[in-house]
């Protein structure tokens, strides 16, 4: 629990600045999609939802912008996906390609940082438990071993 939130639900948790309405990114996205910025900010959290589902680590590989794009809008059916949709997340910086052919979200850190650190807490704490159990084994198997001569 998390200020009485279950740490499962906050696992799909996505922190979103309230400097988001100003950032240069969210502003030439609009740009080039000839949207309003109410409707690039939706693009982005989108973009934030899918990539969180599609990808542990921040990266995404084998993958193409147009299939980043379709990914994020079949959640917006009924409207048309708007041209050059994963052209523009790369030209505004929301997306980053890497060396290696992948893909990466830009301040994955950042907007992540609550359930990366949550992930990194529960495998400790996974890990802790797990040498507790056998090391309590351990101790019962040696006192029957001490009972038993």
């Amino acid at each position: 629990m998390f200020g009485g939130v279950p740490m499962a639900v906050l696992d799909n948790w996505l922190g979103v600045s309230t400097g988001l309405s100003n950032d240069r990114r969210l502003l030439k996205l609009a740009k080039l999609l000839q949207l309003p910025v109410t409707h690039a900010a939706g693009i982005y959290v989108y973009l934030a939802f899918w990539w969180q589902s599609n990808s542990p680590d921040g990266f995404i590989a084998d993958t193409t912008l147009d299939e980043i794009s379709d990914g994020i809008w079949q959640q917006n059916s009924g409207f048309p996906k708007p041209t050059g949709m994963g052209d523009a997340l790369l030209a505004s910086g929301f997306v980053v390609g890497e060396p290696d052919n992948r893909w990466r979200l830009a301040d994955w850190d950042k907007l992540f940082k609550f359930l990366i650190d949550n992930r990194e807490k529960r495998a400790a704490d996974a890990e802790r438990k797990r040498a507790e159990r056998e090391r309590r084994r351990l101790e019962r198997e040696n006192k029957r071993d001490d009972t038993d001569q």
